[in-house]
């Protein structure tokens, strides 16, 4: 467990273009003290690279776009198809500081619930809300403030089934498998999130996907612009997924 917890911290701090561009900037400074000017121009090279490259748009659209584009036969079709059960995976709930509680549920967490129900009102099916004690306040189960911010918006307790287990994807998925059983899905979690989701499901289960929470919407295409630091954060968040999906990969 602590071998999986050093890893998934050297993945996030490896994951940021920003961590990483300021980090061979160091070792180019810590060379040039030495008195090892090649090397040192070598690292400077390589630092200026990685913060031109990744805070362009374009680049960013290239990494994200495989993740966000699923198989279009598991998307899912609100007219077409009628699940038994509407799953959100959990994503993040701010427990600090006295801020209005709308405020405390992240951007890819209120997209998953708003979809949710928006799905709920158009096809009836309940929904399942995971995610357990992953918090900064282990008291805190995500799916029970999820849950509670669905029933501010009108969905009725009785069509809402409360699963607080699991601190990783692969655990949520498999705390609500048994509650799946001979049943349909669609899972609503962020579209970087599709290709990961997909490989830890399991595939006897009939399963479709309703992505949200996009971070490119078009076709990549070449363009340079001026470096952006919405570029930078949208790399972050594509190195992040690809390491999570390398480790799926090796560990699972």
């Amino acid at each position: 467990m602590l071998v999986m917890e050093i890893l998934k911290f050297i993945a996030i701090q490896l994951a940021s273009p920003l961590a990483l561009s300021f980090l061979f900037a160091a070792i180019a400074a810590i060379f040039f003290k030495l008195k090892k000017r090649k090397a040192s121009k070598t690292a400077a090279v390589l630092s200026a690279t990685i913060l031109f490259l990744f805070s362009q748009p374009m680049v960013a659209d290239l990494i994200l776009y495989p993740l966000e584009n699923a198989e279009p036969s598991k998307i899912f079709n609100a007219d077409k198809q009628k699940p038994d059960y509407i799953l959100v995976l959990a994503c993040y709930y701010n427990t600090k500081g006295n801020i209005p509680e709308v405020s405390r549920f992240t951007e890819c967490s209120l997209q998953r619930l708003a979809q949710a129900f928006l799905t709920h009102k158009k096809t009836g099916a309940p929904i399942i809300v995971s995610g357990g004690r992953f918090l900064s306040d282990d008291d805190i189960v995500y799916a029970e403030k999820a849950a509670d911010m669905l029933r501010n918006l009108g969905v009725d307790a009785n069509n809402l089934t409360i699963v607080g287990e699991g601190t990783t994807t692969q655990e949520e998925l498999h705390f609500v498998e048994t509650l799946l059983s001979g049943k349909s899905v669609v899972i609503i979690t962020s579209a970087t999130h599709l290709f990961r989701v997909d490989k830890l499901m399991n595939h006897s289960l009939e399963y479709s996907f309703l992505p949200v929470d996009y971070l490119t919407s078009n076709q990549p295409s070449f363009y340079l612009t001026l470096p952006s630091p919405t570029a930078i954060e949208r790399s972050r968040r594509a190195f992040y997924e690809y390491f999570a999906i390398a480790k799926t990969y090796l560990f699972n």
